[in-house]
């Protein structure tokens, strides 16, 4: 019994897993559009727009929860593949080598599938908000090619093009732009990157090291990028998350800010330069008094 347990928890259970993320990343194409009416109760709601013997789409608010599977259930597969004993010393900081399956497959669901999940669940609004609006990205990107060569090539052309220029701008479909959840999310996907650049900028086996308190060397590539990917990419994503929005809001405000940040400068150095006259004139002219207009009165 306690090997048919083992064997389950060692392989078993990440292949279902995995198998229900398939399940679920695929169930967005099947989303029926949103109605303006508001859904009190997914499970009659998904019921009756789905025919009979036909897949219930997915709500809109299980999409993060498929994400999330989906992650896990990858980075499971890939450290099973891997070397499961060692990324977790690696991922743990640990020098007690498991037991048993079960005892490696806890801590390794929770450090690593857990960091996943949340990872894939954040940047799954970033994801689908470019998936949604490649074709009109793709668009504007050609316009703005096109653009750029045909004035490279010939200037003249270029400027004499006029009112067609404009016309053909204005058939160029726009990009939505980002909700807060979603730019939120693009902070999730960049701090990742960020974070995952840095470490191969620098030493990556090191960084990996000191994150986690490990002392083992790491052995191989993958193990390295799990280890990375347990530790150093899912704190950029928390990190990037919460700190995109204050980061856009000053530099949206940035022109204000400056404008009063040189403005308070300039008055308090006409404030300083103002009393220090009055203090000079005060010191060195006797029984001379400044009055308004500059002048010298005795």
């Amino acid at each position: 019994m306690g090997d048919t347990v083992r064997n389950m928890m060692s392989w078993k259970l990440p292949a279902l897993a995995l198998a229900f993320a398939m399940w679920g990343g695929a169930q967005p194409s099947l989303a029926a559009p949103a109605s303006s009416e508001p859904t009190l109760v997914l499970a009659e709601a998904t019921a009756a727009a789905a025919p009979d013997g036909a897949i219930a789409p997915l709500p809109d608010a299980a999409l993060p929860g498929a994400y999330c599977l989906g992650g896990l259930a990858a980075s499971m597969a890939a450290v099973y593949a891997a070397g499961p004993s060692e990324s977790l010393m690696l991922l743990s900081g640990a020098m007690h080598v498991p037991s048993g399956s079960a005892v490696m497959f806890i801590p390794l669901l929770s450090i690593l599938g857990g960091g996943s999940c949340a990872l894939a669940a954040a940047a799954q609004p970033a994801v689908s908000w470019a998936i949604e609006q490649s074709d009109n990205i793709a668009a504007q990107f050609a316009a703005s090619a096109d653009s750029w060569f045909a004035g490279r090539s010939d200037p003249l052309m270029y400027a004499s093009a006029g009112a067609d220029d404009a016309s053909k701008d204005s058939a160029v479909p726009t990009v939505r732009a980002l909700t807060e959840g979603e730019t939120q999310s693009v902070g999730c996907v960049a701090g990742a990157l960020a974070g995952f650049a840095g470490a191969l900028a620098t030493s990556p086996g090191e960084v990996a090291m000191l994150s986690s308190g490990a002392t083992t060397i790491v052995s191989t590539t993958p193990i390295l990028a799990l280890g990375l990917l347990g530790t150093i990419v899912v704190s950029g994503c928390g990190i990037g998350t919460y700190a995109i929005l204050p980061i856009q809001a000053f530099f949206g405000n940035f022109s204000s800010i400056g404008d009063s940040l040189f403005g308070g400068i300039s008055q308090t150095g006409v404030m300083v330069g103002e009393a220090t006259r009055r203090a000079l004139a005060s010191l060195g002219g006797g029984s001379t008094v400044m009055v308004a207009d500059g002048a010298a009165a005795r």
